[in-house]
């Protein structure tokens, strides 16, 4: 009796041990808690191609070839073009990098007061700012914020803004609010480089 007792005292104890050192550890560490299984990564490697814009001096990581449009902003007054690389990686996720090189009279403006301004245009116009933080990109200012859009849209968008001198590119994951695919997004925004 008093064998079986310690031995089960014994099982008891390395049972114990086990779940200390070889299941609890994992599931505390940060790797595992944020791991992308939730949502896993909708495009394949192999899907993802480096684009470089000699023109707009920039290269970039898109999961396929992007189309090219251009679109005419206002800015007091002044009408500039804004050309836009876009990818439609399926019927609810896009891709896309644009830029736009600011008149004259904008450049006197702080790069936070820039960044205000754009990601007003797009709380105003599309939805709510969810997440927004300052950063830098190299040696050039930044901004990342995320958006949720109103009403009965359901997506949603993560955007780095980056300013250049006066050159601001606005790198952009659009998706489904539900099914935002982490992985794809940080592939996309971390692949872009400046080519000055």
């Amino acid at each position: 009796m008093l064998k079986s007792k310690k031995i089960k005292l014994v099982a008891f104890v390395g049972f114990g041990l086990f779940l200390f050192f070889v299941v609890v550890p994992p599931i505390t560490r940060a790797w595992y808690r944020n791991h992308p299984v939730k949502y896993p990564s909708e495009i394949p490697m192999s899907k993802w191609k480096s684009f470089s814009s000699a023109e707009g001096k920039f290269s970039v990581w898109f999961p396929g070839v992007p189309d090219v449009t251009n679109v005419i902003l206002t800015v007091s007054n002044v009408d500039f073009s804004e050309p836009c690389y876009f990818v439609w990686a399926d019927a609810q996720t896009e891709y896309a990098v644009n830029y736009g090189d600011y008149p004259k009279g904008l450049e006197k403006l702080k790069p936070e007061q820039q960044f205000d301004i754009c990601q007003s245009g797009v709380a105003g116009k599309v939805g709510k700012i969810v997440y927004q933080k300052d950063l830098k990109f190299g040696d050039y200012p930044a901004r990342d914020f995320e958006f949720v859009a109103g009403g009965k849209a359901n997506y949603s968008g993560r955007i780095r803004l980056i300013l250049t001198g006066e050159r601001l590119y606005q790198i952009v994951v659009i998706f489904l609010t539900g099914n935002p695919h982490p992985t794809d997004g940080d592939i996309f925004l971390n692949s872009f480089r400046c080519l000055n």
